[in-house]
């Protein structure tokens, strides 16, 4: 889905020396917070107010508004702009508490979510190899653009 590849771009910008800010904030997670040898903890380590959440949400929170933005010109009906705007919104809160689940151990989403240790372990490649597996929740995108490994 389009929530979905745009998961997965923002991910990948974050990965990229232009994105500035947004990789230094990204790279405390990956280094300092989860370097590829010490990838799970008993809760969540956050970066707190350096996390690159806050920084992504600020950065792109003109898009998550652009649906209402189209249905105030009239380009689109509420009720596409309502379902866009929930369906951005949702992806990125699934996005978060999912890839924050990865790194907690024994977390209880491993015991009710269908192919979360693969997702996981999929995750854990992304920290080993920055340059692979993009995607949270769905390595679709990763196949895609050929980024995916096992």
């Amino acid at each position: 889905t389009a929530t979905t590849l745009l998961g997965y771009v923002i991910h990948w910008a974050l990965h990229q020396r232009w994105s500035g800010p947004l990789r230094k904030s990204h790279m405390a997670h990956h280094l300092v917070h989860y370097p590829p040898r010490d990838l799970v903890s008993d809760s969540y380590r956050s970066a707190g107010k350096d996390s690159a959440v806050y920084t992504f949400l600020l950065a792109f929170s003109p898009l998550l508004l652009l649906p209402i933005v189209l249905w105030l010109v009239g380009w689109v009906s509420l009720p596409v702009a309502v379902a866009a705007f929930f369906s951005m919104a949702l992806v990125g809160l699934m996005n978060d508490i999912i890839h924050d689940s990865f790194h907690v151990r024994d977390h209880w989403l491993s015991r009710v979510y269908p192919g979360y240790e693969s997702l996981r372990i999929g995750h854990f490649v992304h920290h080993r190899n920055m340059k692979r597996n993009f995607g949270i929740y769905s390595f679709a995108w990763d196949r895609v653009f050929r980024t995916f490994r096992r």
